[in-house]
């Protein structure tokens, strides 16, 4: 069988000077076989992007670079070609300063043998420097380049390689010119923004040493450096190697004083998976008001078919807090946790697939197994230039909201749809604040994604109650639990209290609230609006209550949050 060989010389009158060379580097990298399977190979990786233009081997193992059976092979995801020969059974070296360029014999087959030669003769001489020539294509454009390589003995050694920034122009085998440094970078931010200072972000060369300090402001303390959620460094001034782009955020926490109290809001997920205990007031019906500095108790509590994973902070794919079920802390801020579980191998299981179309329009969130019947929610999130559009399943469109929510009734296999847009996706902003003797979770100004929802908590003190609420600077209903759907401007949200008086609370109705057998039982002295939330802030039930008792069916075991009228209880549910 004819061997494909790898380059034939190619001689011109005129050498073209340099426009731009960059020199790359010959080692380990990542590379995408013919089978699309992505490893990590050694090879020739010509714009040090860390993806291997061509992989180097040998049929007895990687780096084994033998006389015998030592291939080049171009990376299957970069549309690579090999500079080959117009015969089957020659191979030869070039020289130094011999040009490559258009006019060579260039072909699409991108494996070649190096050694081992047709007619058993080597292809490249022994004891001197060679060079092979290259064509690679780089952002869809053609760019000429070479690597350098010695034979001695059986072994072939590789130790250099360059390509012509400027396509479609020719580049002298050697040749090196001036090196292009790989930069990246570093990006700072602090959490809450007015808390403190950051300093050492910006434009670092490659293997550059990079120091980022926080400084708290007075009434804050820095707690640690996270990157996409993950806690990297708990130090103020944290020090590295810039080896690729970075976005970090150093977190601070508000300083507690005496007197100061906080509240804890849970929820679970997936949906109907559990439900947590240790934040909740049954008797007064509230979330209850940690002092600054106490130790509060969570416990998560597994339903039928699925076990605890963890407890994460500010949402399900949040930073992990806790591995244990009965989770302690020391509170000093207001904290929104989530207790995440896992379906635990049940019989009656359902699959939940979800795809995003195309594959880089964005990333999909909670699709998995799950215990027949349970509450679904799959969250789309378009990637930069994209926006989505729709949930579909057999061409047959389901949702146009990027938080679709369902039923595991049977396997699904649903897909995203996801199309480019011109711009980035808009962000709109909700700025919570409040007086004296309450507060609202989360406070202060929130960053929201368009067709979010957001969910507020409005937390009286003991003693008081909401006087006003206002949205947008306009009067609305009192209510413990406000939303704001679909997002689609900026907002404001304030609330004042008030000092609950005896009046008050004698001409206040008697409420009554049980639950048995996925039932919500509502016993009240006056017609009222009763209006039945699960603890993701969707709406379960709602109805005006004629008779002064009803029962409301609710889908699955778990934590609800009953409103009657202007009075708000939180309430579990078992089967």
């Amino acid at each position: 069988m004819k061997k494909i060989v790898l380059l034939v010389i190619a001689m011109l009158a005129t050498l073209w000077a340099s426009a731009g060379i960059v020199q790359g580097t010959i080692g380990n990298g990542s590379y995408l076989d013919w089978d699309n399977t992505t490893s990590t190979q050694y090879g020739i990786d010509f714009n040090n992007d860390g993806n291997l233009e061509f992989r180097i081997y040998t049929t007895t193992g990687a780096n084994d670079i033998s006389l015998t059976n030592c291939v080049v092979a171009y990376n299957y995801s970069s549309g690579n070609n090999i500079w080959t020969g117009s015969t089957w059974d020659a191979i030869a070296s070039l020289s130094y300063n011999t040009s490559i360029g258009s006019t060579g014999n260039w072909a699409s087959e991108g494996d070649a043998y190096l050694t081992d030669g047709y007619d058993g003769t080597p292809y490249i001489p022994q004891n001197q420097d060679c060079y092979v020539g290259f064509l690679i294509k780089i952002n869809g454009n053609t760019h000429y380049g070479w690597a350098k390589v010695r034979l001695v003995g059986t072994t072939a050694t590789w130790s250099q390689c360059a390509y012509e920034t400027t396509p479609n122009t020719p580049i002298n085998a050697g040749a090196t010119g001036s090196v292009t440094p790989t930069t990246y970078t570093i990006a700072v931010s602090a959490n809450p923004a007015t808390a403190g200072t950051v300093i050492g972000g910006g434009s670092y060369e490659q293997d550059a040493s990079v120091t980022v300090s926080a400084t708290a402001n007075s009434g804050y303390t820095f707690q640690n450096w996270t990157e996409n959620g993950n806690i990297v460094s708990t130090s103020a001034t944290y020090q590295f190697s810039a080896t690729a782009n970075r976005t970090l955020v150093a977190n601070f926490q508000q300083n507690s004083t005496p007197g100061d109290t906080y509240t804890v809001t849970t929820f679970t997920s997936p949906v109907g998976s559990g439900y947590t205990l240790g934040e909740w007031d049954d008797a007064a019906g509230s979330l209850i008001q940690f002092p600054a500095g106490s130790t509060v108790t969570l416990e998560a509590v597994a339903s039928t078919g699925y076990t605890f994973l963890n407890w994460t902070e500010n949402t399900a794919d949040g930073p992990v807090v806790s591995t244990t079920a009965i989770y302690s802390f020391t509170i000093n801020s207001n904290r929104i946790l989530y207790a995440n579980f896992t379906n635990g191998g049940s019989e009656n299981t359902v699959s939940i697939n979800a795809t995003a179309n195309p594959a880089e329009g964005g990333t999909i969130t909670g699709a998995g197994s799950y215990a027949e019947g349970a509450f679904v929610t799959l969250v789309a999130t378009p990637n930069d230039g994209y926006t989505f559009t729709s949930w579909t399943e057999n061409g047959i469109q389901y949702s146009t909201n990027a938080t679709y929510t369902f039923n595991a009734w049977y396997n699904r296999n649903i897909v995203a749809n996801f199309e480019p847009v011109s711009g980035p996706a808009t962000t709109y902003t909700i700025t919570a604040t409040f007086g004296e003797h309450g507060n609202i979770n989360p406070a202060g100004t929130q960053t929201y994604e368009a067709g979010q929802t957001a969910y507020y908590m409005i937390n009286p003190d003991e003693g008081y109650e909401i006087d006003e609420l206002k949205i947008d600077n306009a009067l609305v209903e009192s209510t413990t639990f406000y939303q704001f759907p679909n997002i689609s401007a900026n907002h404001t949200i304030h609330a004042t209290f008030r000092l609950i008086t005896a009046i008050e609370d004698a001409v206040k109705p008697a409420l009554i609230i049980t639950s048995e057998n996925l039932l919500v039982k509502v016993r009240n002295a006056e017609n009222e609006n009763v209006t039945i939330y699960d603890m993701n802030g969707r709406v379960i039930a709602t109805a005006k209550q004629m008779e002064s008792e009803r029962s409301y069916v609710v889908p699955t075991s778990g934590i609800y949050v009953v409103k009657v009228g202007s009075q708000t209880r939180k309430i579990t549910v078992i089967e």
